[in-house]
């Protein structure tokens, strides 16, 4: 093995065990014996995970200069491109990568990824697709779909493809999430609660899985003692779930416990001022703005 091989192989090693400063030194190392392509790139990507943009960009220049027809050199430049936000330029680079690379899924999904981020959805659901031809069982181009779908109100195919997701990796964050809103959104509410409630029981489940919880029980269920629980873990999950805290402060209101309907109405409005707005029109607040305590709430919030 060649003493350039050498450098490059302990710089690998050294990325693999997270010693990223040691890493980038053997690289510099072997770049001053020789700098092949693809070591170059691989440089670039660590600078990029470390946010110093500037001294990834060129790598990924000078990739492409000496190989206009290196895929992943203009796959990099999209990339880096996206990460200062310059959309257009990322997928223009991205596109060159496509043209050089067509069967890459990678590709595909990231591309997909940035046509949805900067609102072309039409392009961003053609791109996922490509995504599961090349792939079948791409957990997150399928989630995706699903997640643009439901944000245009198609339903049945957000179901759908949301739930090959789930079927692919059920364990994975977000996807029971999904499924609960998408039932709920169709009025399943008993399905809702069962893909919510396995959302919840993952270790790294996400917190908002409680909320809709708590709303489904106290406002279709009226089931105020039910809700009241999950509003409380959803608190406990995290104290800046300021939604959470108006709907438990709206609990207590509908149980005539003003004194705490007004302490959690003010650590909601403290933590998002848009829930001022929501109290005077609030059905559940209604014989709660009658009360003095409201007044209390109105001098606390305007301190």
């Amino acid at each position: 093995m060649s003493k350039y091989r050498e450098l490059i192989a302990e710089a690998r090693s050294l990325v693999a065990s997270n010693k990223i400063d040691s890493a980038i030194e053997k690289y510099q190392d072997a770049f001053d014996i020789d700098a092949e392509a693809d070591d170059l790139i691989d440089l670039g990507f660590l600078y990029l995970e470390m946010k110093n943009y500037e001294l990834a960009f060129p790598l990924f220049t000078t990739v492409v200069k000496s190989d206009s027809n290196n895929s992943r050199g203009f796959y990099a430049l999209g990339l880096w491109y996206e990460e200062k936000e310059d959309y257009q330029k990322a997928i223009e680079n991205l596109l060159i990568a496509i043209s050089l690379d067509p069967f890459n899924p990678d590709i595909f999904f990231d591309i997909a990824r940035i046509y949805e981020e900067s609102g072309d959805c039409e392009r961003a659901k053609a791109s996922y697709l490509k995504v599961i031809a090349l792939k079948q069982n791409h957990f997150w181009a399928h989630l995706n779909l699903g997640s643009i779908y439901e944000g245009e109100n198609n339903l049945s195919m957000a179901l759908e493809y949301t739930k090959k997701a789930y079927e692919i990796d059920r364990n994975m964050k977000m996807v029971a999430y999904n499924l609960g809103v998408i039932y709920g959104r169709m009025e399943n509410y008993q399905e809702a609660i069962k893909f919510y409630v396995q959302e919840t029981s993952k270790s790294d489940g996400y917190y908002n899985a409680y909320y809709n919880l708590g709303i489904i029980y106290k406002d279709i269920f009226k089931d105020y003692k039910t809700a009241k629980l999950y509003f409380l873990q959803g608190i406990s999950q995290n104290k800046e779930n300021y939604f959470c805290w108006y709907n438990l402060g709206c609990i207590y209101a509908l149980d005539g416990n003003f004194l705490e309907t007004t302490n959690c109405l003010y650590y909601a409005i403290s933590g998002y001022l848009q829930l001022t707005d929501d109290v005077l029109s609030d059905k559940d607040l209604k014989e709660y703005i009658k009360s003095e305590e409201y007044q209390r709430l109105l001098k606390m919030t305007k301190k």
